[in-house]
Parts: C-alpha cells; sequence; structure tokens
C-alpha cells in the first residue's frame, strides 16, 4: 500500500517523473496478477520574463513573458505580480494576457516610486494544468525632486527680464533642468 491509498484509489499522490504503477486486486482470498499503469509526467514548456526597464518613476514600464520552449505546446495563461508591491504598478496580481511558443505576452504597469522590484509572471496552461514561474528584477529611478524654485523677481512689468531659479537635493552629474 502506498501513502494515500484507500481501497481502489490512490489519491493526492505527486510525482515529478513518470512513474509505472503496479495494480493488483485481493478479494480476500486470492490477488490478481500485478498490471503496470504508466502515469506520465510532462515537465511544463520554459518561460522567461523580460521587461524594458529601467525606466524612471511614473513611466511605462513593459513586462513581457514568452515561451522558450515548445516541447509540449503549453497554452499559458499569465499573471503577473511584483515584490514588493508598493511602488511597483501591480498592487495585487495583474492579468497578463496569454501565449504560446513564438508568441510572447506584453503587459504596461506604471510603477510610482523608485527602487528594485522583482516581476513574476505565473503562467498556467488552461488544457493540462501545468504551472511554471519566471522572474525579472527591474530598476526603477526616482524621480528627481525639486525643493525650490523661484522667480527673481518676483513682480516684474510686461517684457521684463526675470530670472527662474530651481533646486533639487540630487547630486547628478550633467544634470540639467527645464523651465517651461
Amino acid at each position: 500500500a502506498l501513502p494515500g491509498e484507500v481501497n481502489d484509489v490512490l489519491g493526492s499522490y505527486s510525482i515529478s517523473t513518470t512513474t509505472t504503477f503496479y495494480v493488483a486486486i485481493f478479494d480476500g482470498t486470492c490477488e490478481s496478477l500485478r498490471t503496470p499503469v504508466v502515469a506520465s509526467v510532462n515537465a511544463p514548456d520554459a518561460v522567461s520574463a523580460t521587461s524594458n526597464g529601467p525606466v524612471c518613476a511614473n513611466s511605462p514600464l513593459q513586462l513581457t513573458a514568452t515561451v522558450t520552449s515548445n516541447a509540449n505546446g503549453n497554452v499559458y495563461n499569465y499573471t503577473w505580480s511584483a515584490s514588493p508591491s508598493a511602488g511597483s504598478g501591480i498592487p495585487t496580481t495583474l492579468a497578463g494576457g496569454a501565449g504560446t511558443f513564438g508568441s510572447p505576452a506584453n503587459t504596461n504597469v506604471t510603477p510610482t516610486a523608485g527602487g528594485t522590484y522583482v516581476y513574476t509572471v505565473n503562467a498556467v496552461d488552461a488544457t493540462l494544468g501545468c504551472t511554471t514561474t519566471a522572474t525579472v528584477t527591474v530598476s526603477i529611478n526616482a524621480l528627481p525632486e525639486i525643493v525650490s524654485a523661484t522667480a527673481t523677481p518676483a513682480t516684474i512689468c510686461q517684457g521684463a527680464p526675470v530670472t527662474l531659479t530651481a533646486a533639487t537635493n540630487a547630486l547628478v552629474p550633467g544634470l540639467s533642468s527645464s523651465i517651461g
């Protein structure tokens, strides 16, 4: 007897490779000949996750799920999540479309805070129920902060010159500003 076997049913028995089981029935007096039963295990087709990052906060980030092998012809439905979720553009989970080998699926999100995020795509095959995951780590650049902006003088006559000054706490070589 195997763990999970109850009378004539073996349920909740997980296998990770193709396995041959041998089945016999005992009627209380005699046991039948053993009959082989093969349970085939197909590893799910591999999926990769990529992005167009790094991007700046509040800018679109494209996440792409791609089936990278075609051993089983899996047709995946994708769901994306992120860690940490706060600021990632994915507060919980996000449906990411469907894909097959040679047909990647793109999903766009808008991260709202700078930082490093791990985006995970969960791929579920609608027919076989096979699942697989892939991750991509993306750096999101924080937006520089304007700590002050002034006009000198603050009040002028029409046509008179004015000097506009903006200051930031970011110390970046080659930093430029635009006023408009």
